[in-house]
């Protein structure tokens, strides 16, 4: 969460998308002597497939940042730090690549998307190469902070109470909590020992007592293994493949867009300086 938060402050920080003046349309959610910020100006700076990771927390988080940086900010132009050479590089760097990557993104929503077809041709060629190395379990789980918690929610699953609905509503993994505890597959030696001990003790459908590990306690259910030389499953083989082919032909696409690009620009490349920079001076 600490890694999302701090990406999330770096955009809002460089980022100069704030509504000035005149109270904007859309949802506010801050505001600064007269500079707003909302939740619509929020979302363009996240790029779209970490959305989804904006709980209300995040959110008020990325909103208090930006208000020390507005405070910050405004503190700083009046004493004219924004002419500064330096901070004008900053901006102009900055500027730069946000539309370079606006572009970028344009250009590859034109990309033809893959086919099933595409990905099943593959998968026929390769099939045989899905075949496991070692035994792999799926499990789902629910997490809490306490071990009380764990035996208060463990006793409700003996009363027959259902895994998923309970890991939706108290797991802290909010990730799999939406999808009833289900962590996906996994090797015993991928994942937190004492957890993967005792999933790997259950049998299909059963679930376990509390189990510590460094982020709580887990309350684990196996819902399926696969040995030693089976097939892996074709939806989740399927996956994989999509996902290579899918970051190949973007990289592909990249490079076709900058490659054409430079073909038509005049570049000049000069040489490097025989010395180094000099060294920033020590102001202490």
């Amino acid at each position: 969460m600490k890694t999302f938060v701090c990406l999330l402050v770096c955009i809002l920080m460089l980022s100069t998308a704030c509504s000035k003046g005149d109270k904007p349309q859309g949802t506010i959610l801050a505001k600064v002597n007269g500079e707003y910020l909302t939740l619509e100006e929020l979302l363009l700076q996240v790029p779209p497939e970490m959305r989804s990771q904006l709980t209300p927390d995040r959110i008020q988080e990325a909103v208090e940042s930006w208000i020390n940086a507005e405070v910050l900010s405004q503190k700083g132009i009046e004493l004219g730090v924004d002419k500064d050479e330096a901070v004008q590089s900053i901006i102009k760097i900055a500027s730069r690549d946000a539309i370079a990557r606006h572009y970028l993104d344009q250009q590859l929503a034109q990309v033809q998307p893959l086919s099933p077809a595409a990905v099943d041709s593959v998968y026929t060629m390769q099939k045989e190469s899905y075949r496991l190395p070692q035994s792999r379990l799926r499990a789902s789980h629910i997490l809490v902070q306490t071990e009380d918690e764990a035996l208060a929610i463990h006793s409700r699953l003996k009363k027959g109470d259902d895994f998923g609905r309970l890991a939706d509503e108290y797991s802290k993994d909010r990730q799999s909590a939406a999808a009833g505890g289900d962590i996906g597959y996994f090797n015993t030696d991928q994942i937190d020992p004492d957890f993967g001990k005792a999933a790997d003790k259950l049998a299909i459908g059963q679930y376990s007592g509390p189990v510590k590990s460094g982020y709580g306690y887990h309350l684990i259910k196996l819902t399926e293994r696969l040995n030693a030389g089976e097939m892996l499953d074709s939806m989740e083989a399927k996956k994989q493949i999509f996902d290579s082919l899918y970051v190949t032909r973007q990289n592909q696409a990249i490079n076709n867009i900058v490659e054409g690009l430079k073909s038509d620009a005049s570049i000049e490349r000069f040489p490097l300086p025989s010395q180094a920079p000099p060294a920033a001076q020590d102001t202490e």
